[in-house]
Formats: structure tokens, C-alpha cells, sequence
């Protein structure tokens, strides 16, 4: 039989790892029914997936739901046809997901008795990017044992692992959809930006007129949280700053400022940037340009006319004091050409001496301010620009991220 209903959802998100194999292991953890939603995503981003069970695992879960899931069979043992020798060599990466403690002690210590984590040292012999999702719970997580033989493992170069977090005193794996957004830059680039200390700004600001009404713009906050997002999976240390945002950000995102105001993002950047020199400074959030002149205590009662005079709030990326290697200046207007957005962005890059300009147009529907997808104009130094394809802005925060390292390693500023 040529057809299985698993090609109607290949790459319907996007082809961000289309060519990519990745090899799913999921072992004995009550949470293994997650993963089927997770590699359902990887196949949604255009993977090819083949999915390997522990013994303990498919007790918990049927296999057979995995061949759906996947449209391929399941390894559930290891036969004379050496599965283990051919998945670390057909795919570009294992993840383990839900990892055991008992599995992340066997691979720790190189102990192969049975398929996964004979699997797991075929992999890391090959050189291939091995990504653990622990879980189990909080009493056990928290033993000198899980934290040595997870230390171990963190010391690897091939191996990638993403802790979980604490929910009303339980530990819980992140949100699936978190843990795919994870996965992706550290099956693609893994951690190129290891060491980097970068602050993030994202979403819009709220000028206040009274108790309850204020100015604000339809940002969201998404290109922003996504730019954080990648930097974080890629090894980076992230800081967002954050103001009225629309989306949620991910709980493996701890170090976030919180805002309402621009005079408070302002506030915010120029102590960040005061104690500590960043090595990049990356800006999409969207303050707003000008507050009320006026504030009154009350809520303001309707029915009535009412003018109101506007004042110009503070520049954010005025107010770093430590300046960083690259700074990355965002635009955002409404032009009629590419010509004019390429202006707007140079200016904006004059204005801040920055290394690269960001713009998009906000004109258009299909992009920009509240969608989930992008087009951008990267502006450079020298001269030269380029525009991105259309992609969802998890693709364009790796498309940013991507020139930024180039930047970073060539010395700034040449494009």
C-alpha cells in the first residue's frame, strides 16, 4: 500500500525540516502519550520520523499507534538487523521523549541493554544530536542521582537536554508545542550561540489616559517571544523584556522583565544594559510613540467630547549604556515599495548606530502585527540588504538570528 494518511499533514505547518530523519524514543513514563502529538508536529514541520519504544513504554502505550502516528513500523526490541546501527546512521538526530530516569542513567553510563540506550550511544558515536525531555517525578528529579547523571550528560557535546518545570508542586514536561519550538533549532543548528548574552524586547507598550483606557498597537509580541525563543534553544543567555504581549511565552524562558509602560521598557533596558554588557540587543518590540499629556485619576466619563494632547514618549534603544557588539534596530510602517521600506530601515540604523535593521510592512494583512507569519528587509551596514521568503516568525527569528551570528563572527557591521 503506497498511500498513508500521514503524507495530508507533511509540512502543512511549514518545511523548516523537511530532509531532516529524526528518530523518536519514547520510554516508560506516564507522559509517553505526549509524544504522540510531538511527533505528529515534526511531521507537521515536514520531518520524516521513525519512533522506537522501550518494553515498559509499550505497555503504557500501544505501538500501533505509533505506526499511525508515523506511517512507519515501530522498533519495539533489537533483532539480528541491527536497528540501532541503521537509525544513528539514516537520521540526523534521537529524541528521547519521555526520558526516564532509568534511561538517563544507562546513557549516562554507557550501559546497552537495551534498545534505547544502545540506540543513544550509536548516536553519540556518530556524532549525531541526541535530545533528552526528563520526566518523572519531583521527589526522584530532585536526588543527587538524577542531577548527577543529568550533569554527565549535559557535558556531552552531542547531547541536548531540556529540563522540565515545577507546576502547583509537580514536575511536568513542557507544553508540546514549546518543546517542538526547542527542538527545531537544536536539530538544525544546536548550540551555535552557546555563551552569547542576549536581551530581547517584545510587545507593545500602554500609555495610559485614565484608570482603564489607554493607547496602545495591535503588536503581539510573537516575533519578539520567537526571537527569544530561538536564541534560548540555540544555547544563548537570554533576557526578555516584556510588555503587553498576546502570546505566551515558554516556561523554559525564565529571565523575563515585565513592562507596561514605553518609560518602563526604557527604564528597563537602560539598568539591564547598565550592570551588564550584552553581546547582542535585539529590538522587536512595538512602544508606543506617545502617551496623553495628561492623565486623569478617574475613569473618564463617556458621552461627552474630549481632546486629548499627545506627547512623545522616550526612545527605547536610546537609553542602552553599555553598547553591545551587534544591535539589531526593528521598523515597522506602513510604505508602498520595497525602495521605501529599505529607506526606512537605513534610517533607522543611522539613528542607533546599529549593526542591523529589521523592517517589515504593516500595511499588509497577511503579515506583521498579530499574524503568525513575517516578511523582512535585513538592512546592513555596508550597503546591502536582502529579503526574507514569507515564513511563519519562528522561521524568521532563525533567518535574524542566523545573519546576526554572521555578523558576530566577522566582526559586526559588514552584512
Amino acid at each position: 500500500m503506497g498511500y498513508h494518511p500521514v503524507s495530508d499533514i507533511k509540512s502543512v505547518v511549514s518545511r523548516e525540516l523537511e530532509g531532516k530523519c529524526i528518530l523518536v524514543a519514547v520510554t516508560g513514563s506516564v507522559a509517553a502519550y505526549k509524544s504522540v502529538d510531538y511527533v505528529r508536529g515534526l511531521i507537521k514541520r515536514g520531518a520524516e520520523v521513525h519512533v522506537m519504544m522501550t518494553r515498559e513504554a509499550s505497555k503504557l502505550v500501544s505501538p500501533m499507534l505509533f505506526e499511525w502516528a508515523t506511517g512507519n513500523p515501530v522498533i519495539t526490541e533489537l533483532t539480528g538487523m541491527t536497528e540501532h546501527i541503521y537509525m544513528a546512521r539514516k537520521c540526523d538526530a534521537l529524541v528521547i521523549i519521555p526520558a526516564t530516569l532509568n534511561i538517563i542513567t544507562k546513557i549516562s553510563q554507557g550501559i546497552t541493554d537495551e534498545n534505547v540506550s544502545l540506540t543513544t550511544v550509536s548516536f553519540i558515536g556518530y556524532h549525531k544530536r541526541v535530545l533528552i525531555i526528563p520526566a518523572m517525578h519531583r521527589n526522584m528529579y530532585e536526588t543527587i542521582y538524577t542531577e548527577k547523571h543529568l550533569g554527565m550528560l549535559e557535558r556531552m557535546d552531542e547531547v541536548y537536554i531540556l529540563r522540565p518545570r515545577v507546576v502547583d508542586s509537580a514536575l511536568k514536561i513542557h507544553e508540546i508545542d514549546d518543546i517542538i519550538r526547542w527542538s527545531i533549532p537544536v536539530i538544525l543548528r544546536g548550540h551555535d550561540l552557546q555563551g552569547l548574552k542576549i536581551l530581547v524586547t517584545a510587545g507593545a507598550t500602554r500609555e495610559y489616559l485614565d484608570r482603564v483606557r489607554f493607547i496602545t498597537n495591535p503588536g503581539s509580541g510573537r516575533m519578539g517571544v520567537e526571537l527569544a525563543v530561538e536564541a534560548y534553544s540555540r544555547g544563548a543567555n537570554v533576557t526578555l523584556v516584556a510588555g503587553s504581549l498576546r502570546v505566551r511565552v515558554p516556561d523554559y524562558i525564565e529571565n523575563i522583565v515585565r513592562v507596561e509602560t514605553t518609560e518602563e521598557m526604557a527604564e528597563a533596558v537602560e539598568r539591564l544594559t547598565s550592570s551588564e554588557r550584552y553581546d547582542i540587543i535585539i529590538s522587536p518590540a512595538s512602544p508606543v510613540d506617545f502617551k496623553p499629556a495628561k492623565f486623569f485619576d478617574e475613569k473618564i466619563r463617556s458621552g461627552r467630547e474630549l481632546t486629548i494632547t499627545l506627547k512623545p514618549t522616550p526612545k527605547v534603544l536610546s537609553r542602552i549604556v553599555k553598547r553591545p557588539s551587534i544591535l539589531v534596530a526593528f521598523v515597522a510602517d506602513v510604505v508602498e515599495s520595497i525602495d521605501e521600506l529599505r529607506e526606512m530601515a537605513y534610517m533607522k540604523m543611522k539613528k542607533h548606530d546599529a549593526e542591523m535593521a529589521v523592517a517589515n510592512n504593516v500595511g499588509r494583512s497577511d503579515i506583521g502585527f498579530g499574524s503568525e507569519y513575517n516578511e523582512v528587509l535585513l538592512a546592513y551596514k555596508n550597503g546591502r540588504y536582502e529579503i526574507s521568503p514569507k515564513m511563519r516568525k519562528e522561521e524568521i527569528s532563525r533567518f535574524i538570528l542566523d545573519r546576526v551570528r554572521e555578523l558576530l563572527i566577522g566582526g559586526g557591521g559588514s552584512g
